[in-house]
C-alpha cells in the first residue's frame, strides 16, 4: 500500500513521473502473480483500502494521459471499455474522427452527460452542452463550465457569469472557474463580486500570482488600498519577473506610504527593464526625501530613507548616465544633505550633457534648462570659492556664449548667461 502511495506522489513531478508510472505498472502486474495465494490475499481485504485491478489500471491510464503518453493510455481504456477516457486519448492523439465515431456510437447505446460534452467539444457544438445539462437533471457542472468558456471566448461576459455561477453552485472546488468568473466581473466593472471571486480562487490556489494581482485590482477599485497592497505583495511572491506587477506595486506603495517597498520596487524594475524605468518615479522619491531634509528633519527614518535614495540614484546614474535630469536630481539631494562639492560635480555633469546638443538643433526649452543649470553651477562655485575651478568655468562660459550667440543672442536667458560670466570674472579676480 505504501508503495502505491509513494508512486502516486512521485507521479505529480516531472522529474519522477516516469519511475512512478513504472511502479504503478508493476503493481498492476502483481495481480497475475501466483503468490501469495487468493486465500492469503482475502485475509487483508477488509484491512486495506487497496483498489481493485480495473481501478488501478484506469489510474495508470489516466496518469499516462496526463503526461501525454496517449497511445499507452488508449490501449488500457480499450481493454477496460472506459469510453470517455478512450475518447480523450483519441483527442490527444489528434484522431478526431475516431473520437467522434465512438462518442456517437456510445450515445446511441446509452447517453450520458459526459459523452454529450465530449461530442460538443469535438464538434464545437454548444447545443450538446445544453443537452448534457438537461439529461443530467441540471446536475452536471461540466456542461455549464464548457458553456461559460464558450461565452467567454466570444466576450459575452454576462452569459458566461451565469453559466460559471451555475457550475460553481454544484462544485465550487474549481479555482480556474473562480478565476474566469472573476475576470468577467472585472470586465463588467462589478468590483465587489470580482473581489469575492478572486478571494475564492486564491483560497484554493494560494500560488496563483495572476489571481492575487486581479484581486488587488478589484480591491483598489473598491477604495481599499491597504488590502490591495497586501494582495499584490502576495502576487509578487509568485510573479517575480512581471514588470507590470512591480509597477502597480510601486504605485500602491506610494498610496499606502511604504517608502522602503517603493525603493525595492524601483530596484526590481531596474533589474527587469534596465534603463526603461520611468525616471519620474525615482525623482518623486528623491523629492520626498529632499523636502524632509530641507525642513531639518534628522530622524532615524529620514536618515535611512536618505541612504536608500542615495543608493538608488547612484544605480540610476549608472544606468541613465546620459540623462541630464538624473544629475540634476542627484545634485538637489546632495545640496539638501549639505554636500556642496558633490552637488557641484553632479551639476557639472548635467551641464556637460545639455551643452553637447548642437546649437542649431537645440530647442528653446533645452536652452532654458541649460541656462538654469549654469546659474546653479555659478552659485555653487561662489559658495566653494576656489580660484582654479572658477577659472575653468569662466572659459566654459565664454565658449558656450560664442556657440549660442547666433541662435539665442537676443533672448533674456542669453543675457543672464553674459551676466553670469561677468560675475564669475569678478569672483576669480577677488581670489587672486
Amino acid at each position: 500500500m505504501l508503495f502505491l502511495y509513494k508512486a502516486q506522489i512521485e507521479s505529480e513531478s516531472l522529474k519522477t513521473f516516469d519511475r512512478a508510472l513504472l511502479q504503478i505498472q508493476s503493481l498492476c502486474d502483481q495481480y497475475d502473480d501466483v503468490e501469495p495465494s487468493p486465500k492469503d490475499r482475502m485475509k487483508c481485504i477488509y484491512s486495506l483500502n487497496y483498489p481493485p485491478r480495473h481501478l488501478l489500471r484506469r489510474e495508470l491510464g489516466q496518469r499516462y494521459l496526463k503526461f501525454g503518453v496517449a497511445a499507452s493510455a488508449r490501449d488500457i481504456f480499450i481493454d477496460l471499455h472506459m469510453w470517455e477516457d478512450l475518447i480523450r486519448s483519441y483527442i490527444i492523439l489528434q484522431e478526431t474522427e475516431k473520437a467522434i465515431t465512438i462518442a456517437k456510437e456510445r450515445i446511441e447505446i446509452k447517453q450520458t452527460p459526459e459523452l454529450w460534452c465530449l461530442l460538443g467539444e469535438l464538434e464545437k457544438n454548444e447545443d450538446h452542452f445544453t443537452t448534457a445539462w438537461e439529461i443530467s437533471g441540471k446536475r452536471f457542472a461540466q456542461a455549464q463550465r464548457l458553456l461559460g468558456k464558450a461565452h467567454l471566448r466570444r466576450g459575452e461576459h454576462d452569459d458566461a457569469i451565469k453559466c460559471f455561477r451555475l457550475s460553481l453552485a454544484l462544485n465550487p472546488l474549481y479555482p480556474g472557474i473562480w478565476f474566469s468568473v472573476g475576470c468577467c466581473y472585472l470586465q463588467t466593472q462589478r468590483w465587489e463580486e470580482a473581489a469575492k471571486a478572486f478571494t475564492s480562487c486564491v483560497q484554493q490556489e494560494p500560488e496563483d500570482g495572476e489571481a492575487w494581482s486581479n484581486l488587488s485590482t478589484a480591491l483598489q477599485q473598491l477604495g481599499k488600498p491597504f488590502e490591495s497592497f497586501s494582495a499584490i505583495k502576495e502576487g509578487l511572491k509568485q510573479l517575480q519577473e512581471s514588470w507590470k506587477l512591480w509597477e502597480n506595486a510601486f504605485l500602491l506603495s506610494l498610496e499606502v506610504g511604504d517608502f522602503s517597498f517603493a525603493v525595492k520596487a524601483i530596484n526590481r524594475l531596474m533589474d527587469l527593464k534596465r534603463s526603461d524605468v520611468k525616471f519620474a518615479w525615482v525623482k518623486l522619491l528623491a523629492s520626498y526625501v529632499t523636502k524632509n531634509l530641507e525642513k531639518g528633519d534628522d530622524t532615524r527614518t529620514v536618515k535611512f530613507q536618505t541612504a536608500q535614495i542615495e543608493q538608488l540614484l547612484d544605480r540610476t546614474s549608472n544606468l541613465m548616465v546620459s540623462t541630464p535630469e538624473v544629475w540634476e536630481t542627484y545634485a538637489i539631494l546632495h545640496m539638501a544633505c549639505g554636500d556642496i562639492e558633490k552637488a557641484l560635480d553632479c551639476r557639472q555633469k548635467q551641464v556637460r550633457l545639455l551643452s553637447k546638443i548642437d546649437a542649431a538643433d537645440m530647442k528653446p526649452e533645452d536652452f532654458e534648462l541649460l541656462v538654469a543649470a549654469e546659474i546653479q553651477v555659478g552659485e555653487l562655485h561662489n559658495r566653494i570659492s576656489i580660484r582654479k575651478p572658477i577659472h575653468a568655468f569662466v572659459l566654459h562660459l565664454r565658449s558656450l556664449l560664442r556657440k549660442l550667440e547666433d541662435y539665442f543672442g537676443a533672448s533674456e536667458s542669453y543675457k543672464a548667461l553674459q551676466q553670469l560670466l561677468e560675475d564669475m570674472k569678478e569672483k576669480e579676480n577677488e581670489l587672486k
